[in-house]
């Protein structure tokens, strides 16, 4: 046993033994287990979380591992985080002293097409989900936009996904949860029984008073064309875009689609770019367009009638660096597709800190 499954000399506790794995602070293995998926230059960038140190790391394997370790937890006053798979960016659940739960083995993933539902564990990465739902039945779920997101602190954050305009907040399609609370009963509950654990399940974050092991939620037919285009724009019109932007958004001519995802970022200028364009700045602004349709049709009609808000009071995308013509509409299968385009701009095991 290691030195975390034996009880304490000065009392009558019996060992905590698990299907999973139990490690304390000291045991090998400990330190890859408390910073799994954290990013390993936290400490450069001024995380403090990455010099905290849970008591107890345990990774579960079954709903009862997890019930077990809540009921130790609590016999000995120990607060509990649980970790579903570190993408949190702050790391949150890295806390002095805590028993820190990793629910990362609960990764379930089971489709039901006929009542359009999938039964997910916490540690369920969004496009393992949307690739079943493809698979078996043309459906989708608004996962998160990075690669190797878990559903667990995804859905309970909130949950801003794909296409967010159309689908709204990803928790919103939660149907049921089956938690574990602090006293370390398993609890069902949906908008007919235990309301109010629903009601925080849908945005309380790490604040959630308890540990889901399972959610239900609702999927959604997939949309027939999926397409995407990065723009590049000279840094100083980020003011200009920003407001044409919003302009057709909130303007009165109801052009406004919620079938673009549009995003846009402040970025270094790539060099190819920069040799492409010959842009000397070492800024630019990059927005990037998703698009959803059922048909070639409304893809168009839906992109000639945004490009010609673009156009009004000045046109916008000829201020391209790169003419737009030239760029083109890339297609995908999935939102797993689009996720992946996303990849290279959050490798695997870093993560990005913003400063004013």
């Amino acid at each position: 046993l290691s030195r975390a499954t034996m009880a304490h000399d000065d009392d009558d506790e019996p060992p905590l033994v698990l299907d999973g794995t139990l490690l304390a602070k000291g045991d090998v293995g400990y330190e890859e287990a408390r910073c799994r998926n954290f990013a390993q230059n936290a400490h450069h960038v001024g995380n403090d979380n990455n010099n905290n140190y849970p008591s107890y790391v345990a990774i579960v394997k079954s709903i009862e591992d997890v019930q077990k370790c809540i009921q130790y937890a609590s016999r000995r006053g120990l607060k509990v985080t649980v970790r579903s798979g570190g993408h949190n960016w702050f790391g949150c659940y890295l806390r002095q002293g805590v028993f820190l739960l990793d629910v990362s083995l609960l990764n379930k993933c089971d489709v039901n097409v006929d009542e359009r539902t999938a039964t997910v564990g916490p540690a369920c990465d969004g496009d393992v989900l949307n690739a079943a739902a493809s698979q078996h039945g043309n459906l989708c779920f608004p996962s998160g936009h990075c690669v190797g997101v878990p559903l667990g602190g995804f859905l309970l954050g909130g949950g801003l996904g794909w296409y967010f305009p159309h689908y709204g907040y990803a928790a919103e399609h939660i149907l049921q949860v089956t938690l574990v609370d602090a006293q370390g009963n398993l609890v069902v509950a949906n908008d007919q029984n235990q309301e109010d654990w629903m009601w925080l399940a849908r945005g309380s974050a790490s604040m959630f008073p308890g540990v889901v092991v399972e959610f239900k939620v609702l999927l959604h037919p997939k949309p027939t064309l999926i397409r995407s285009r990065t723009s590049f724009f000279p840094v100083d019109r980020y003011p200009l875009i920003v407001r044409k932007f919003h302009e057709h958004a909130t303007g009165a001519g109801g052009n406004y689609s919620d079938k673009l995802e549009l995003t846009l970022n402040l970025a270094s200028t790539p060099p190819p770019l920069a040799e492409a364009a010959g842009i000397k700045d070492p800024k630019l602004v990059m927005v990037i367009e998703t698009w959803m349709a059922e048909s070639e049709d409304e893809f168009q009609q839906l992109t000639k009638r945004f490009w010609g808000d673009m156009a009004m009071d000045g046109d916008l995308a000829s201020l391209a660096l790169l003419p737009l013509s030239s760029l083109g509409y890339e297609e995908f299968d999935s939102f797993q597709g689009l996720s992946k385009m996303l990849a290279p701009a959050f490798p695997p095991g870093q993560h990005w800190i913003c400063r004013a």
